[in-house]
């Protein structure tokens, strides 16, 4: 499926997650889940369409996922030409919790 979007948000607190989930409901199409994590939280936006690579970068970028994750998925897009939009539901033993 390519109508979904990860995003990673490190060292915020659940307010600033709500309030960047409800900005993007406001100005996106989508569904979102919001996850809270060891470091953070993922929020996943569903689209009601296919997006292509350079457009799920770019709502990355202006939604803030966690520069590094950039870094690293544009590195691995170029070199393999998959896994662009990599978002973990288990990291360091811990499961991310769905929080709305």
């Amino acid at each position: 499926m390519n109508n979904i979007v990860g995003i990673d948000w490190d060292y915020i607190t659940k307010k600033e997650a709500k309030k960047r989930q409800q900005r993007i409901e406001k100005n996106e199409p989508v569904s979102t889940m919001l996850f809270r994590t060891t470091n953070g939280f993922h929020i996943k936006l569903i689209y009601p369409y296919d997006l292509t690579v350079d457009q799920n970068f770019m709502i990355r970028e202006k939604y803030k996922d966690c520069n590094q994750r950039l870094k690293y998925s544009h590195m691995r897009y170029k070199t393999t030409g998959q896994g662009h939009d990599i978002l973990f539901n288990m990291k360091k033993g811990r499961w991310r919790k769905l929080i709305g």
